[in-house]
């Protein structure tokens, strides 16, 4: 290619359009250079300086240019040409340069968006990969930090086993937790929910048993009769106590023993099962019996129990009835002056509403005009004193209070009578009684011999005398007459209470000692005999002079001794 030539779609270079100083030069080059095989053209003389053509108009101007000459056709053509490449350059650089360099910046510019988005994307690439390594490593992480299958077992099974938000049934296995603290949640029907806290280790297998307790249940206790006590035992040293009829809550469950007691009545132990969210019951009944006894007549009746120290019942009117009493056998005494003492005994059994009339006897029993009672005692063919002499008895008959022991005098022994001074009493109450009309014919009062003393203390029981046997302290005097329960005649105090003269010397050898029967209120066991042997002898000195002082020997009466009197022929 000839240098200056346009060559459309040459090199960038080629391309850029020229500064007006290249293009000038090249245009005169293009003009200067003939044609290749054309001839020289004649060079065109320079037009004169003026206004016109050469001037102004085209006229020779002033300035004294001469005209210009005519052009030969070689020349003319060189003009033209060089116009020509002129305007062709002209052209190309106003019109096709900036568009070849506006397709060239927008593709300049396409290259460089096209290398930006590649390096966006290129780094788009780089940070998804990144992230996905960093997902990757978290996952690994994640997975490395798993514990290994964890197995819950409860018992019993079947309890809903809940870990976060999955739940399973027992025996549960989870697998995939996260190492670290785990709440775990168990829940059965009847059964106390759990809650715990597991730590899980990485990649270690666990396996937790958890035994389900279930939840406590209700015992009601009753019985037929109220106030009964009642204990309850059961599972774990479970124990309770109380009063029926009773209502128990919250136990746990299981097996119970109910035992139950009243007034000392202790009935078979009962077993009850209590479960999980009921009600049990225990039930149970004492079967009580009951007693009721028609006394004929009953004004001025006394019942006693078997021992006769107890009194049930005294100045009653209408039936005597037992309420609630265990089944099993009763012996009452019943006594009235006047009447035979009856000694009673029933069987009641279970249950039972046992009714039970008893008529009593008139008896020969009677009252003096001074206010003794007297009971018959068919072996002595007479009359015994129901008690010792009392106090006012005594003054009554003797106008004399020789008693050391002061009290009720109606109710308390006489005591410091010697032997003639009792013996003058049962003279001056024969003598009284008879004035009264009241003495039987034939009878008069004396002092009972040791046989017929004998007689009189028969089955009198030891244990329930007015003494201080069997007693951890020692009666301080002697006790009002009747606190004793009274012997099969009837009779009350013949052992205890104060000594009571007889008859017959201690000694038949020796009249002037007489003797005493029955002990007093300070004998006892060493002092008392068993009931096997006869009461012992006490000698009392009964005939000794006086002291210096006038005075007879202590023994002859004191405190310790009182007497008893019998009516007989």
């Amino acid at each position: 290619m000839s240098r200056g030539k346009f060559i459309p779609g040459g090199s960038r270079k080629d391309r850029e359009a020229p500064s007006p100083a290249k293009a000038k030069a090249a245009a005169s080059e293009a003009a200067a250079a003939p044609e290749e095989g054309a001839p020289a053209a004649a060079t065109a003389p320079e037009p004169a300086a003026g206004k016109g053509g050469a001037g102004k108009g085209g006229k020779g101007g002033k300035g004294g240019r001469p005209a210009a000459k005519p052009l030969d056709a070689k020349k003319k053509y060189m003009y033209i040409a060089g116009g020509a490449l002129v305007a062709l350059y002209l052209g190309y650089a106003m019109f096709i340069a900036p568009g070849i360099k506006a397709e060239a910046d927008l593709k300049a510019k396409q290259a460089h968006d096209a290398q930006i988005a590649a390096d966006a994307e290129k780094k788009r690439l780089a940070d998804e990969q990144a992230q996905k390594d960093a997902e990757a490593k978290r996952l690994q992480l994640l997975e490395d930090a798993k514990s290994g299958p964890f197995e819950i077992e409860t018992t019993p099974a079947g309890a809903d086993v809940t870990i976060g938000t999955e739940t399973k049934k027992s025996p549960a296995k989870f697998e995939g937790l996260p190492s670290g603290p785990v709440e775990i949640k168990v829940a059965l029907a009847k059964f106390v929910p759990v809650t715990q806290t597991v730590k899980l280790e990485p990649k270690k297998e666990l396996k937790l048993p958890i035994t389900l307790q279930p939840l406590p249940g209700k015992l009601d206790i009753a019985t037929g009769t109220t106030g009964a006590d009642f204990t309850v035992t059961g599972p774990n040293g479970y124990k309770k106590d109380g009063k029926a009829p009773a209502s128990i809550s919250d136990l746990p469950v299981g097996e119970y023993t109910v035992e139950y007691k009243h007034r000392g009545w202790a009935l078979p132990a009962q077993k009850v099962k209590v479960e999980s969210e009921a009600t049990a019951k225990a039930e149970a009944t004492f079967p009580y019996a009951s007693v009721k006894l028609t006394v004929n007549p009953s004004a001025g009746a006394v019942i006693r129990d078997k021992t006769g120290v107890q009194i049930l019942a005294k100045d009653f009117t209408g039936p005597f009835e037992l309420k609630e009493v265990r089944p099993g056998t009763f012996d009452f005494l019943i006594e009235r002056f006047g009447y035979k003492m009856e000694h009673v005994t029933v069987t009641a059994t279970e249950g039972q509403h046992l009714e039970k009339t008893v008529d009593l006897t008139k008896s020969p029993d009677f009252e003096t005009s001074f206010g003794m009672q007297m009971v018959w005692v068919p072996a002595i063919n007479g009359w015994a004193g129901r008690y010792e002499v009392t106090q006012k008895e005594y003054e009554d008959i003797m106008k004399a209070t020789p008693s050391s022991t002061k009290g009720n005098k109606a109710k308390l022994p006489v005591d410091s009578v010697g032997f003639f001074k009792a013996m003058e009493f049962c003279d001056k109450a024969t003598k009284a009684e008879a004035s009264s009309g009241k003495l039987p014919g034939g009878y008069r009062f004396t002092l009972p011999s040791n046989k017929q003393f004998d007689i009189l203390v028969a089955g009198t029981d030891l244990d329930n005398a007015s003494t201080s046997r069997n007693k951890t302290d020692s009666l301080k005097g002697s006790q009002e007459v009747g606190a004793s329960a009274p012997n099969p005649l009837g009779l009350y105090d013949v052992i205890g209470n104060v000594n009571e003269w007889v008859t017959d010397p201690f000694d038949p050898t020796k009249p002037d000692v007489g003797c005493v029967r029955g002990g007093n209120f300070l004998s006892n066991n060493d002092s008392l005999p068993s009931t096997d042997r006869r009461w012992p002898f006490w000698k009392v000195n009964l005939k000794a002079a006086p002291d210096s002082d006038g005075k007879r020997p202590p023994f002859e009466a004191d405190r310790f001794i009182g007497f008893r009197v019998i009516l007989v022929k």
